[in-house]
């Protein structure tokens, strides 16, 4: 399987903006973490196991092909998420404000495991 996009992120005003992006160009996936009540930010390169990566989009496949495209909800501020994955034969976007799909917990829990223990 050979990733030609794969981008997550999730952000809250006034709170976290978290991300996860490969890189086409070095090959590596770029995290962006600013956790803004932990007055942190984070930069890192992480060169993340393809195993662990292919069982995620799996994952994505077999167990969000129910999901929306999009899950809106009537708040203003709050959190928003989006993500997307485009490989040889799959392409899978959805974003989200303060609604979210029934098994996105599990998801991210995956793309924690899959990021070497980062935060989402």
């Amino acid at each position: 399987m050979k990733i030609s996009k794969f981008h997550f992120s999730i952000c809250a005003y006034g709170g976290k903006n978290l991300s996860l992006t490969f890189n086409k160009k070095t090959g590596f996936f770029d995290y962006i973490g600013d956790i803004i009540e932990q007055m942190s930010d984070i930069k890192d390169e992480l060169a993340l196991d393809p195993l662990l990566v292919s069982e995620f989009v799996e994952y994505v496949q077999h167990h969000c092909k129910h999901w929306k495209k999009r899950y809106w909800g009537d708040v203003i501020d709050g959190e928003s998420w989006e993500l997307e994955i485009k490989t040889d034969d799959f392409h899978f976007k959805v974003e989200g404000h303060e609604r979210y799909p029934d098994n996105y917990e599990a998801v991210i829990l995956k793309l924690t495991q899959m990021s070497g223990g980062k935060e989402f």
